[in-house]
């Protein structure tokens, strides 16, 4: 009997640990797109005016949007093996920089608290109808 009973109590005590156990694994995947980009941000500060594409990948990585020529942008949800366009990309979660003649002119920036457009604007100085017409314009956001 005492066998027995100390196989429940083994039991009952892995149970709450197993528990957690699971739930971290859980959690820790569906975290796995926000410690993304917690990791870019992190390694943001050793991005510098001047740079060149190359000098930022080394640092961060490879940007999500395949027309990258003037906005690299990384997304929260990243579909992996897709090629995505960085204007559909704006409005998500995410980070991104600008380049001008192929060198970073703006440190890394939240999407959600700027956009490129605004972004070119107060970096170059141009005005907001130059930064449409350089990357072309706003998506219209429709209301349902």
């Amino acid at each position: 009997m005492t066998k027995q009973f100390n196989l429940v109590r083994i039991g009952t005590s892995l149970f709450p640990i197993l528990l957690v156990l699971g739930f971290c694994c859980c959690s820790q995947n569906s975290m796995k797109p926000q410690s993304r980009l917690m990791s870019l941000d992190e390694r943001s500060g050793k991005i510098s005016t001047g740079m060149t594409k190359a000098e930022v990948k080394k640092i961060l990585e490879a940007p999500d949007n395949h027309d990258n020529e003037i906005v690299w942008m990384w997304a929260e949800l990243r579909n992996d093996g897709q090629t995505n366009a960085w204007n559909d990309m704006c409005s998500e979660p995410g980070l991104f920089v600008l380049f001008q003649n192929g060198k970073v002119i703006t440190p890394l920036l939240n999407n959600m608290e700027s956009n490129p457009w605004e972004s070119l604007s107060g970096f170059t100085g141009c005005t907001k109808k130059q930064a449409e017409e350089i990357l072309g314009p706003r998506p219209k956001i429709v209301n349902p």
